[in-house]
């Protein structure tokens, strides 16, 4: 067998929206940059996810030199620059039931966004002051966290997916479970019994396996439900203890570091 190697690297800059693949990327406090600094909120402040609006999946941002241009099926781009993303008023983002501080993104971004989902909402980035530590897993000292479900940075295993295709008869695309970074090369599941990660000379440290839900289900192309897939094989063989459904893992950088695709690992 070759050396695992990483296949690729995805942030996600809205939180529950498309992902934008990278040939590299910095990995500083919260993860990969730029991951998940924004979420959608309703009007008392709680995050939206696919969960309730799978059509979310289907807005996609693209990164440029002033910061983000986002496209909607059925929406003009609207564009997201730096200079008018860190000058919004303070407001409390509920993620999780934790109360975080967030930066409005202003009227003009609500109004698209609400359009766009025929639901009053805002967009809200991290606040200057932002602070979220991981608050479950294995830590052994302070991690923080942006708008993410739990941990810094998500991973999966292309050979993990190889044998859960077997076991469903069907193929399932790698973005149904919204990883930063995707590996290829290893044993299925091995990645259960990590502890210590090494990907080149970079070091990361597992938190968590991470448990799933029905946004596994959703087209992520077409911001459909498309059925019980993947979570009816996964419930099949991948079920804890107190009943989650795993795929993935969560891990945490242990200390600042570039990363590439392609790398191999140990």
């Amino acid at each position: 067998m070759i050396d695992p190697v990483i296949s690729q690297l995805v942030i996600y800059p809205i939180k529950g929206c498309a992902g934008i693949y990278l040939d590299r990327s910095t990995i500083g406090m919260y993860g990969l940059k730029g991951d998940r600094d924004f979420v959608i909120v309703d009007q008392s402040g709680k995050f939206l996810t696919q969960r309730q609006f799978p059509s979310m999946a289907c807005i996609q941002p693209k990164e440029t030199e002033s910061g983000l241009l986002l496209y909607a099926p059925g929406m003009d781009p609207i564009r997201l620059n730096k200079d008018i993303i860190h000058n919004g008023s303070d407001i409390s983002v509920s993620v999780w039931g934790e109360s975080l501080q967030g930066s409005d993104c202003g009227d003009t971004f609500a109004d698209w966004f609400s359009t766009y989902l025929q639901f009053p909402c805002r967009l809200a980035r991290r606040g200057k002051d932002f602070t979220r530590y991981v608050q479950s897993g294995n830590v052994t000292r302070d991690i923080q966290t942006s708008f993410s479900d739990s941990y810094p940075i998500l991973l999966v295993s292309e050979d993990s997916l190889f044998e859960l295709e077997k076991r469903a008869g069907m193929a399932i695309p790698i973005d149904r479970f919204r990883a930063n970074i995707i590996i290829r090369g290893m044993q299925p599941f091995a990645e259960d019994n990590w502890e210590d990660i090494i990907l080149a000379s970079y070091q990361f440290k597992k938190g968590k396996p991470c448990s799933r839900c029905i946004v596994t289900t959703i087209d992520q192309s077409k911001g459909i439900r498309m059925g019980d897939e993947p979570l009816k094989t996964l419930n099949s063989f991948r079920k804890d203890s107190k009943g989650k459904v795993l795929f993935g893992v969560y891990i945490y950088p242990v200390s600042d570091q570039e990363i590439t695709i392609s790398r191999s690992f140990f």
